[in-house]
């Protein structure tokens, strides 16, 4: 977070929903971690923040559906950001046979059976 230049950064491709929470620049202390909840909401007007909605195709952390989240951005008289985390049911045996077709590994579609 020292080298970027904006307070909040959205990532990707560790595959398990997270949103890690930095003190303010002149504030002390460390970072804290947020374990998301499905459908939950959350609310940040001040702080730094690493925004990590998962993964659409191969979560790790143990549920299978498809995890993205909803960033609501500071307006209508609100300088907070939310977030959002959703989960979605998706056909997860046309993907597996899609992968064994193409001759991806079979851990890889195995896996999406159990999202890890």
């Amino acid at each position: 977070m020292r080298v970027i230049g904006t307070p909040h950064l959205v990532v990707g491709h560790t595959h398990e929903p997270r949103i890690t929470r930095f003190p303010r620049r002149r504030q002390r202390g460390g970072s804290t971690d947020i374990q998301v909840r499905e459908n939950g909401g959350y609310a940040f007007d001040s702080g730094r923040f690493v925004i990590n909605p998962g993964s659409v195709g191969q979560p790790r952390d143990g549920d299978p559906r498809a995890s993205y989240a909803v960033l609501g951005l500071p307006g209508s008289g609100s300088d907070a950001i939310t977030v959002t985390h959703r989960r979605v049911a998706y056909d997860v045996a046309a993907i597996q046979s899609e992968m064994m077709r193409v001759r991806l590994p079979l851990e890889m579609a195995t896996r999406l059976s159990y999202g890890e």
